[in-house]
């Protein structure tokens, strides 16, 4: 199993691939095991230098989260980002999730990560990074594969004019010029 929080790993990630639609939101599953009433963690969404198995570029998307358990379940844990940026079918993206911000503040929070096997995803893979408070080393370390897939799930709502508007949101404001319901 993967421990993941405050005295574990503090962070792990999934990678994944665009597919040119705007990105909404994220899940993923987890078992809870914490002494601490409140436990806060991020959510990041970055692009993934697969030569370097490493996070790259700006952060695209985030959020920040927090539970409050004692421990015995499984949960799935989703987010909605304020951001929506438009997630490229020639990039690969990495789903970052981290207790580096929160560091040091608390001692006896943990969680394990629901897994899947590694070719559960063919376009992506189950990453870890033992970086404690230091958030700068999600792009200047290179990561250590688990050999395994998260068990996660990226929202995304299409965006075929790519300005960051979702169309169903944009309907309204822009225009379909051949009436075949693409912006």
């Amino acid at each position: 199993s993967f421990n993941w929080g405050y005295g574990y790993s503090a962070t792990f990630a999934q990678t994944f691939r665009g597919a040119g639609h705007a990105l909404t939101g994220a899940r993923f599953r987890m078992y809870d095991e914490s002494c601490c009433y409140y436990w806060p963690f991020r959510w990041m969404v970055m692009e993934w230098d697969t030569a370097n198995n490493r996070a790259k570029g700006p952060v695209l998307a985030q959020a920040d989260a927090q539970w409050s358990n004692w421990g015995c379940c499984w949960f799935d844990r989703t987010t909605q980002f304020p951001q929506r940026p438009v997630l490229s079918p020639a990039k690969t993206y990495v789903l970052i999730l981290t207790v580096s911000p929160w560091w040091g503040n608390y001692c006896c929070s943990w969680s394990r990560f629901a897994i899947n096997p590694d070719y559960e995803y063919p376009d992506g893979s189950f990453w870890y990074l033992s970086n404690g408070g230091d958030m700068s080393a999600f792009a200047a370390q290179s990561w250590t594969n688990a050999g395994y897939d998260l068990n996660f799930t990226v929202y995304t709502t299409p965006d075929c004019d790519g300005n960051g508007v979702p169309d169903a949101q944009a309907l309204d404001s822009s225009s379909d010029c051949d009436g075949n319901g693409v912006l």
